[in-house]
């Protein structure tokens, strides 16, 4: 136990060296870190290398430098980091898409359980099959096209693929509003239908359900060893080749099939449905109006 508490104090004794190398951007020797922290040789050889070795740099002169990040870094989640070899931060893989699609669908909140329970069917294998069915087939091939010979089983199986591929999974957020019930009258005439119990303006939440589909033609890896650089971050034109364009009109061919006509047709009890659509730098906007 003595041993255990030694250890501990060693390594926040290394920890508030290594912070004030970091905030005074000093570079310092292993025996500087050695003496700090009362480390024999055999320690610091086994934390630079593990430990340490994303959040403490070797230079060419055998100094040392703490890196600014470290300063994310409280006393006990270093002290945690000591306890395991494992990386100080997380590490990702960056790519990028240069195109996508984007729904957002607007809806009174009321209607969100209706809502969530249409879209949370379509996330399931035999609905989207069921689906599938209600497609007309003939259509449904001019957008997948079918192999030569390919049993039905197999091309169903594909296009589900295809589906699961591209759309998996959706955000809700609240929008508050207020919006006009009737056609523009005057203070007085709205005053009336106030008394009348027909609100002039109602005030209404807003469920927002947003879809964001990448592109895959458009995808490309990044590295990420070091930060964006002032040609990457600017904005460019994306090249809308054919293959752009057609995943762009497949995508918009099943998300309306699969989708939309499913929440229309569900969600019932509405004067309007609204749908924003991006897509290829273009915005437009859907409407369904109860006839």
């Amino acid at each position: 136990m003595p041993e255990h508490k030694d250890r501990q104090e060693s390594h926040r004794k290394a920890y508030r060296f290594l912070l004030q190398q970091a905030n005074s951007n000093s570079s310092f020797s292993g025996d500087d870190l050695m003496r700090a922290t009362g480390w024999s040789k055999g320690s610091l050889d086994t934390y630079m290398p593990k430990q340490l070795r994303e959040g403490v740099k070797r230079q060419k002169n055998r100094q040392y430098r703490v890196l600014p990040d470290f300063k994310r870094f409280n006393e006990e989640s270093f002290l945690s980091l000591m306890k395991q070899s494992r990386q100080i931060f997380a590490a990702y893989k960056r790519r990028k898409y240069s195109e996508v699609v984007t729904y957002e669908l607007l809806l009174p909140l009321t209607r969100e359980t209706q809502l969530r329970k249409a879209l949370d069917d379509l996330f399931y294998e035999d609905t989207i099959l069921q689906r599938l069915s209600e497609v007309n087939a003939s259509e449904l091939a001019e957008w997948i096209e079918r192999n030569e010979g390919e049993p039905d089983a197999l091309y169903t199986s594909r296009v589900t693929k295809l589906i699961s591929d591209r759309f998996g999974g959706y955000s809700i957020g609240q929008v508050s509003g207020r919006y006009r019930a009737s056609q523009l009258k005057s203070r007085r005439d709205a005053a009336e239908m106030l008394v009348s119990d027909h609100p002039y303006l109602v005030d209404e939440t807003t469920a927002s359900v947003r879809f964001i589909i990448p592109i895959k033609a458009t995808k490309s890896e990044e590295r990420t060893e070091d930060q964006l650089s002032f040609e990457q971050l600017k904005l460019s034109e994306v090249e809308v080749n054919s293959d752009v364009q057609k995943e762009i009109s497949l995508v918009r061919f099943l998300f309306f099939n699969l989708f939309v006509e499913a929440i229309v047709r569900t969600v019932q009890g509405e004067d309007e449905i609204w749908l924003l659509e991006e897509a290829n730098q273009n915005r437009s906007l859907y409407v369904w109006e109860r006839a």
